[in-house]
């Protein structure tokens, strides 16, 4: 009772990208799950938990202070919030502070805050971030999020539903099958130590042919035009395509993690096929449907 029809890609994306925060010398890979409203993008996140995940409903840069100076062992490697939209809700000057201490702490791995009551500094190491968020949400914010150089940190996963398993899912919840009721908990527990899967030539070179296609998927953006009537239109437009180097690692980071999270200490073809997968959700207009 209470299984989502469909989701079960998107589950294993996410585990992954979980398992990101065990690759040694590594960055934990962020992630965008984007649908449209009651698509199950909080019912395939909730779920998750265990010592590397910090999940959260709502964020502020006081609270990401509170989050990195409790774990003072350093075992936290995402956090997870389930509805991105309610953050990019508040006021601009919260909503604008809490993104700059998400960047930082993407990247360097540290939060400030100076709100004239304490200015404090928390080092931590890099933390990967987890969020679902709407299209349209997503759209409004890109062009900011663009100048600032806050999506280029992220792996954008595009989806929606085939008819049939619309149909699929609208029988399963007449028969009593699915219900609003939470699934059942996804554990995640890594190892201590963090590992390095090993790679051989065909598997670095399949990599590379696939990084081309997956800096030109992160070239398409929503383009915003007004019709006759001032209606908003936004349609896909490829943009300026970025250096392959930051898309090449991230593929890196998700074929080495999958092999991981399969307890193999070498990369795999069915590790490779997993990330020529993901590269499938990442094309902004045609998301993929489940």
């Amino acid at each position: 009772m209470g299984e989502m029809i469909g989701l079960g890609l998107l589950e294993e994306i996410i585990e992954t990208i979980l398992w990101t925060g065990n690759i040694r010398d590594g960055i934990p890979l962020s992630c965008f799950l984007i649908s449209d409203p009651g698509s199950g993008k909080s019912r395939t996140l909730i779920p998750f938990h265990g010592p590397s995940l910090h999940r959260s409903d709502d964020m502020t840069s006081s609270g990401l202070l509170d989050i990195m100076e409790r774990d003072k062992e350093g075992k936290v490697k995402h956090i997870l919030i389930s509805d991105f939209n309610a953050i990019l809700s508040h006021k601009s000057s919260t909503t604008n502070l809490t993104m700059g201490n998400l960047l930082s702490l993407m990247s360097e791995g540290t939060v400030r805050i100076d709100d004239g009551r304490r200015n404090k500094e928390i080092p931590h190491a890099p933390i990967g971030l987890i969020v679902g968020i709407t299209p349209k949400m997503f759209e409004s914010k890109f062009p900011q999020w663009d100048m600032i150089g806050f999506r280029r940190r992220f792996l954008p996963i595009f989806y929606c539903y085939k008819a049939e398993t619309v149909r699929e899912i609208m029988k399963s919840i007449g028969d009593g099958k699915t219900s609003m009721a939470s699934k059942s908990l996804k554990n995640v527990v890594l190892p201590p130590k963090q590992n390095k899967p090993a790679w051989n030539d065909t598997g670095k070179r399949y990599l590379d042919s696939l990084a081309f296609q997956f800096t030109e998927n992160l070239a398409q953006q929503p383009r915003i035009s007004y019709g006759p009537d001032r209606s908003m239109v936004i349609t896909p437009e490829t943009g300026k395509v970025p250096l392959p180097f930051t898309p090449m690692q991230m593929l890196q980071e998700i074929a080495e993690a999958h092999a991981l999270r399969g307890r193999s200490g070498r990369v795999r073809e069915e590790d490779l096929k997993f990330a020529s997968m993901v590269v499938d959700f990442t094309r902004y207009g045609r998301p993929v449907a489940l």
